[in-house]
């Protein structure tokens, strides 16, 4: 504590010992203890003089249903903030010290803006946010990294890339210096689950990572935010201190900063209902108060919150006090000399690249980044890959040796769609930390770490490289647990590590698209329920409506599953178990014959010379006939039977006619008679005529007896394929690796544009 006091003191004096017009020489001279700054300041130039006139915003608020209200956040605000010197932005919740942060840092994205912003009186240029940092109150980090590893990309990134190696070092070993951050160098960030840095340290850090870019602006959203009054005062200490040092122009939103902590700054300004209710020294708003708004502060009172309170109470009085005031004339005055560029030095060339690494130096940084952050974190790496195998043995022990039977045949169906599936549940498994990452790339990005290019592909290779290990090792196991063909497992095994590849890109398109990490899961679910269902072993699609049949010609999924089940399945050799089916030949006959007889019985009994008795059997001997004859053309294959089952029953009932006809004496067995038409058989019996047509009866009727038929009704694995599922030939071809990797194009194509279009996601 005593040390703290001690900096604490170092600072008060330095700032009582100097005016608005320090110079960088005096506030380095205030400085004496080599061990609160590790180095002399690099800084070789005044500074910059950040000046801004007549600032106004004006911002529609309503979502898509709602009736638009236009807000006016800002209303004419100026001020200035000089180097070597803290501003303080205070102010109630809505009265724009965000908001004009945003515009002071080009970070604003929407709304009506107006006014000028200048750097030593001059507009900004392309490099203008290189001159700058910006900590946010919500920064991103990556967890798994180090304080000096976080630093160090930093300064790999951002430092002029004319920077050698050691140069970077020596920034950030400066940078964790002065910012006290040596005793947990080399602790990990840490997050909500990884334990790391306190509060303070973390603060602390965020400011490090815009120090190490050397910029002569710096802007801090609420840094005291979630900390204590003593963590407060220590990080705002330490954060000024290393500023003033470098000769810093530094802006602070604070909100309802202690005692000590306001102290710490040169000028303050307070804004009430988007105007400036006061703007100057902080050593002068007691006096202020006291004399133009006869409101000083009472006794034990914290003099910034009684200030607050006060404009809250009226703040139109307190914006019509200012305007009338001396002090706005003083300020008035002093951003007219500041915004004069006549008078104010031209702004020194930070660099000449708005990103300081070209596109191969970003991959190779970034694809180490997120090469630790998987390894570094269990359930991204290892922990996947172990519940992913688990998972792969409970199916291996479902899918143990299938056979080669009907019901082995329909379990190799579903393993084909049980491989295609597992890729998609390892890659889906991912979406979390995307999202996660996908904020530090938004706030790194517009820092001018960068590119997209970069970081999309850098990530796209870790996660291809370890999705492809994990399915790797899951194939293997399956393939032989299920005792499959050994002569399919190279086309087998090549489709599904494509299909993994291919679920990666899904997962980032839909991810990069999402606002919320609920939004992705939904999206990942539905899109891929819908992919399977039209894969094809889930429903025949040669039934599909002929609305839907376009479906299964564009699904990725499909490709994959029909590869995985014709190359998988085709060639099996059907062992008929359960798929034996018999026929009846006599029952079946007989009924057929049954509907012919009330057909031909009236045509029968003109015949002449003919006895009931012979008629009758006539009757018997043409219906079986005519039936057999019309069940084997017509009805028989409407039964949908094998190929080879279907011509062998044919065959032997064609036979079986032909040996009736030769009994029955009609034309000397005349084949060519209408057999199916029994109406016309009758005639040309009737036609012939006599009784001596009968004599045959009894041989007749001995004949009309048939041996049942057993047969597989499944036929060959082809067969039982392409009438089960719809899945043809064409399925299992080699070009469907060729449509995987058009879908693979497609899909990255839309999760490169999502990630472009996330950035709207953090509107300011």
């Amino acid at each position: 504590m005593a040390d703290v006091e001690k900096k604490g003191d170092l600072i008060e004096d330095d700032r009582r010992s100097t005016n608005s017009k320090r110079s960088h020489n005096a506030v380095t001279a205030a400085v004496t203890s080599p061990a609160e700054v590790s180095a002399p300041s690099t800084s070789s130039y005044s500074g910059i003089n950040l000046t801004w006139k007549e600032i106004h915003c004006t911002i529609e608020a309503g979502g898509a249903l709602e009736k638009k209200v236009t807000v006016q956040a800002l209303k004419g605000v100026s001020g200035f903030a000089k180097p070597g010197q803290a501003l303080a932005i205070l102010g109630a919740s809505g009265a724009g010290k965000s908001t004009l942060t945003d515009i002071l840092s080009h970070r604003k994205t929407f709304g009506n803006i107006s006014g000028d912003v200048l750097l030593n009186g001059r507009p900004g240029d392309i490099f203008y946010q290189k001159r700058l940092g910006y900590v946010t109150y919500d920064m991103s980090h990556t967890p798994t990294l180090t304080v000096r590893e976080t630093l160090m990309l930093a300064a790999e990134f951002r430092m002029p890339a004319s920077s050698s190696h050691a140069d970077r070092v020596a920034m950030v070993d400066r940078t964790i210096a002065g910012l006290k951050l040596d005793k947990c160098a080399d602790t990990r960030v840490g997050d909500e689950l990884l334990r790391g840095l306190s509060s303070g340290e973390k603060k602390r850090l965020e400011v490090g990572i815009e120090l190490v870019a050397s910029p002569k602006i710096i802007f801090l959203d609420e840094p005291t935010s979630g900390l204590d009054d003593h963590g407060a005062r220590f990080t705002m200490e330490l954060i000024l201190k290393y500023a003033r040092t470098e000769n810093l122009t530094v802006i602070v939103v604070i909100h309802q900063p202690s005692k000590y902590v306001i102290e710490l700054f040169d000028q303050i300004m307070i804004l009430g209902a988007g105007k400036v209710c006061y703007f100057g020294p902080y050593a002068k708003a007691e006096e202020y108060y006291s004399n133009h708004l006869q409101r000083p502060t009472p006794e034990f009172t914290n003099p910034i919150e009684h200030y607050l309170d006060v404009i809250i109470e009226n703040p139109e009085s307190a914006i019509t006090a200012y305007q009338g005031s001396e002090l706005k004339k003083e300020m008035d005055a002093e951003l007219e000399v500041l915004s004069d560029p006549k008078i104010q030095p031209p702004v020194q060339q930070h660099s000449t690249n708005l990103y300081e690494r070209g596109f191969v130096d970003q991959f190779k940084l970034l694809i180490v980044r997120v090469w630790k952050r998987y390894m570094r974190n269990p359930s991204t790496s290892f922990g996947r890959v172990f519940v992913s195998v688990l998972l792969l043995f409970i199916y291996g022990a479902v899918f143990w040796k299938v056979e080669s039977n009907i019901t082995g045949l329909r379990n190799r169906t579903s393993l084909a769609s049980v491989m295609a599936f597992i890729p998609a549940f390892v890659a889906g498994s991912a979406a979390p930390q995307f999202l996660e990452d996908r904020d530090l790339y938004i706030q790194e990005n517009k820092a001018g770490f960068y590119q997209l290019p970069a970081y999309f592909l850098s990530y796209f290779v870790v996660e291809v490289f370890l999705i492809t290990i994990t399915t790797a090792i899951q194939t293997v196991i399956l393939f032989f647990m299920a005792n499959l063909d050994t002569a399919t497992f190279a086309p087998f095994f090549g489709m599904i590590i494509v299909q993994g590849i291919v679920t990666v890109a899904v997962t980032q398109f839909v991810s990069a698209w999402s606002r919320t990490l609920t939004q992705a899961y939904t999206s990942l679910v539905s899109y891929g329920l819908v992919l399977f269902l039209f894969s094809g072993p889930q429903v025949n699609l040669n039934t599909l409506p002929a609305w839907l049949k376009w479906i299964p010609k564009v699904d990725y999924w499909a490709f994959s599953v029909q590869y995985l089940l014709w190359r998988t399945v085709s060639t099996v050799e059907i062992e008929c178990d359960t798929a034996l089916v018999t026929l009846n030949m006599n029952e079946i006959i007989e009924t057929v014959t049954a509907a012919v007889k009330k057909t031909v019985y009236s045509n029968l009994l003109s015949i002449p010379n003919a006895t009931d008795a012979q008629a009758a059997s006539a009757i018997n001997a043409l219906a079986a006939i005519s039936s057999i004859s019309t069940f084997n053309s017509s009805v028989l294959p409407l039964a949908n039977l094998p190929a080879d089952a279907l011509a062998t029953v044919q065959g032997a009932l064609a036979a079986n006619i032909q040996g009736l006809i030769t009994l029955f004496p009609l034309a000397g067995g005349n084949a060519s008679l209408p057999l199916s038409n029994p109406n016309v058989l009758a005639s040309a019996v009737a036609s012939a005529g006599g009784a001596a047509l009968f004599n045959n009866t009894e041989a007749l009727s001995a004949s009309n007896a048939f041996p049942n038929y057993t047969f597989c009704a499944i036929g060959d694995a082809k067969t039982f394929i392409y009438q089960h599922y719809g899945v043809s030939e064409d399925g299992g071809h080699d070009d469907r690796y060729g449509y995987m990797v058009l879908w693979l194009l497609f899909h990255m194509v839309l999760g490169y544009a999502g990630l472009e279009f996330a950035k709207r996601f953090k509107k300011r």
